[in-house]
């Protein structure tokens, strides 16, 4: 899950930074303004409520005039929440987020038209640049980032976890398919080479899927084998006195 939300962070950064429309420098400095006072409230720690919210949806408004993709709004205002408010605010906020605004969105940005010649068209360079980004760039960029962090000392493997998890757990990365068609919408002004691309992601989707499932079955039993494997040498060795 981490991973899941660090990748759609770092999807909203390169929005922002890549596919933004002219600066407006005006909007942009009102905006920082509007988000020093939400750094304010926070650390003179006044009680969460409508003032906030109010200073949340003007960022919004200011960001979005900007002329920079104003969903990293989202990500600029969770930075500033009160820790003591996150559960309050992901319980009140969860059913209307997982069951309007998520499915909403994924509707919004998945309509597809089915191209005629669709296998000729998966072969484009476009599709095999998706498919292969989304079903091995992932798992080989997760995997690599982590042996670098953990090999420079800046991060360690959590218990009970192994490189074979971490490469497993690359894989799974691939499944998530919202921010991938988002971004499409917005680096192609072709909706010919939009539908293209949102077939790959799909059909990655489902190929990541497929690997994950594969992969841990096998993964998982090797470890039952191994557990068992242990158990079963604890019980023959012979008990040894030591006096």
């Amino acid at each position: 899950m981490a991973i899941a939300i660090i990748d759609d962070l770092g999807a909203i950064i390169v929005i922002a930074l890549f596919y933004g429309a002219k600066v407006q420098w005006l909007f942009l400095g009102t905006g920082a303004v509007i988000y020093l006072l939400l750094w304010a409230c926070n650390y003179f720690k006044v009680k969460f409520g409508a003032l906030q919210i109010v200073l949340s949806f003007l960022l919004w408004y200011a960001i979005f005039n900007s002329g920079i993709e104003a969903s990293i709004t989202g990500v600029l205002v969770a930075f500033v929440m009160p820790i003591n408010m996150l559960p309050k605010i992901e319980k009140l906020i969860h059913s209307t987020v997982n069951f309007v605004i998520l499915p909403l969105f994924a509707l919004a940005n998945t309509a597809i038209l089915i191209p005629v010649n669709i296998i000729q068209s998966l072969s484009s360079s476009i599709s095999m640049g998706v498919v292969f980004g989304l079903v091995f760039g992932k798992p080989i960029g997760i995997f690599l980032f982590s042996r670098l962090l953990v090999g420079l000392k800046i991060a360690r493997l959590p218990g009970n976890t192994n490189w074979n998890g971490i490469l497993g757990m690359g894989t799974l990365a691939g499944i998530g398919f919202t921010m991938s068609i988002f971004t499409t919408t917005l680096a192609y002004t072709s909706n010919g080479y939009r539908d293209i691309a949102k077939i790959a992601i799909l059909l990655s989707m489902v190929a990541s899927l497929v690997i994950s499932w594969i992969y841990f079955g096998f993964l998982g039993k090797k470890a039952v084998a191994a557990i068992t494997t242990e158990h079963d040498e604890r019980k023959v060795a012979p008990n040894i006195a030591i006096s």
